[in-house]
């Protein structure tokens, strides 16, 4: 570990610090500082950032110390206690941030003393409990809320990671975390329902089959720098209708308990309304000529007037 390096201390040792706190470490940052209730896993998580003169506390209040940077690695609800148990507990720092992509920066109000910068550092990231795969620094992203000086500091931490960071409104933190949930956990839910339909249809395909095209598609997608019109594939660019309403018609003949089937038939429906503009776009000269999708808009509009979605 290095010994001249910017100094940082964490609240938490659960996946974000795990995975922040070693890669920091590795690049020139010194872990001065650690509490967690988990003390076992704390005490990994300074051994793997070579931190072994650290002493893991079990509470905030106890790190009564001096740092560049203290980043609350927490649950959201806890944020605010742990603030209020740092600010008692003679800490202090240039910058003070949490790792929450919901909550605003002000929750770290009690640590606003003595010129003390306060911050939101949100990882774009997957970071599900036992996580093993590498994470891709160079293309992974931070989000940063917080007045101009702490995004600022934000920023070279960021940088020091060898990722990327843009800021966030703070009064728009809610849309922005819905956005992330809906590019990552939400995808998460997507492929399982995808993965149902294809079970029925075809009990030997693996799960990964449809992990490649999902990683084909984003690829794709990255490759246009995350132009959506430009990477969008399938029977709705192509105006093929028939192709579409037959999916439909396979929804009303699966037989699923529970409600199952139908659930399955929303979600793809609600994903065939928002894939229409795209689409339209996609098609172009093509859609001013023969008018495929918004025929296929029309029929949704009706439907749901009917208080229903287009049958078969």
């Amino acid at each position: 570990m290095s010994t001249s390096g910017p100094s940082f201390a964490l609240v938490g040792s659960g996946a974000v610090a795990s995975a922040l706190a070693p890669r920091w470490c590795e690049r020139g940052a010194r872990l001065v500082g650690l509490a967690s209730r988990d003390r076992a896993g704390a005490a990994r998580l300074a051994t793997s950032c070579g931190a072994l003169d650290v002493e893991v506390r079990e509470h905030a209040r106890e790190l009564a110390l001096g740092c560049e940077l203290l980043l609350l690695a927490v649950p959201d609800a806890q944020i605010v206690p742990v603030a209020q148990e740092l600010a008692q507990s003679g800490a202090s720092a240039a910058l003070f941030a949490h790792a929450s992509g919901a909550v605003p920066s002000a929750a770290l109000a009690p640590l606003a003393t003595g010129g003390a910068a306060l911050a939101a550092i949100h990882p774009l990231l997957a970071l599900p409990p036992g996580r093993t795969a590498a994470i891709d620094w160079a293309n992974a992203h931070f989000g940063l809320e917080g007045d101009a000086r702490a995004v600022e500091l934000a920023r070279g931490w960021v940088e020091r990671l060898g990722a990327r960071s843009f800021a966030v409104r703070p009064d728009a933190k809610a849309l922005y975390h819905a956005a992330a949930v809906l590019a990552s956990n939400d995808l998460v839910a997507l492929l399982a329902e995808a993965q149902r339909c294809l079970h029925v249809a075809a009990p030997e395909a693996p799960p990964s089959a449809l992990l490649s095209l999902a990683e084909s598609a984003l690829r794709a997608l990255r490759e246009r720098d995350g132009a959506a019109v430009q990477a969008l594939s399938g029977p709705l660019v192509r105006g093929d209708l028939g192709t579409v309403r037959e999916h439909l018609a396979a929804f009303d003949r699966l037989a699923l308990d529970g409600g199952e089937a139908e659930r399955l038939r929303e979600v793809y429906v609600a994903l065939l309304r928002a894939a229409l503009p795209l689409a339209e776009l996609a098609r172009g000269e093509a859609e001013r000529r023969d008018g495929a999708l918004r025929e296929l808009e029309q029929e949704l509009a009706r439907s749901r007037s009917r208080g229903g979605e287009p049958r078969a």
